[in-house]
């Protein structure tokens, strides 16, 4: 590394191959933005995926109301393609993707920030034997994360 200052030339950790070491919260920061990038992706498969049963259900939720007998999901599958084209099983989907994004980002990111506060909490108390988190401590930190999430995406 160079001195800009000085213009002498130091040697870093990393330079010597020991690995540089990075506070809990560098790790942590660095954690969350790996679990938000997956969060991302996990939303836009999900919703990508998703989209045309969305549509149907819609489309049935319409229907109900103006029709007595409704037709099989199948038969609607097959009269949305027919009428309007296979894109029209992602109409509208645009938007609800991006709700389904920010919503996994901000799920995943504080999941994955907490679970790491916890593990570095308990690997500061006990040097060898480190037990993975219980399932109630799991269940606990789903339901947090979830709750930020949706009021993230659904603000009261």
């Amino acid at each position: 590394m160079v001195n800009m200052i000085s213009g002498s030339i130091e040697s870093s950790p990393t330079a010597a191959g020991i690995p540089p070491t990075r506070s809990i919260f560098t790790k942590v920061l660095f954690n969350v933005s790996e679990d938000a990038a997956a969060g991302a992706f996990a939303g836009l498969v999900a919703r990508t995926l998703t989209a045309p049963f969305d549509v149907i259900k819609i489309r049935y939720q319409l229907l109900c109301r103006r029709v007595a007998h409704t037709p099989s999901m199948f038969h609607a599958f097959k009269n949305i393609v027919a009428e309007e084209g296979f894109r029209a099983l992602w109409k509208g989907n645009l938007a609800a993707t991006y709700l389904w994004i920010s919503y996994a980002v901000v799920q995943f990111g504080v999941y994955g920030m907490m679970k790491d506060w916890i593990d570095h909490g308990r690997q500061a108390n006990s040097l060898n034997n480190v037990p993975k988190i219980s399932l109630t401590n799991q269940a606990l930190l789903m339901f947090v994360a979830g709750s930020l999430a949706g009021l993230h995406t659904n603000p009261p």
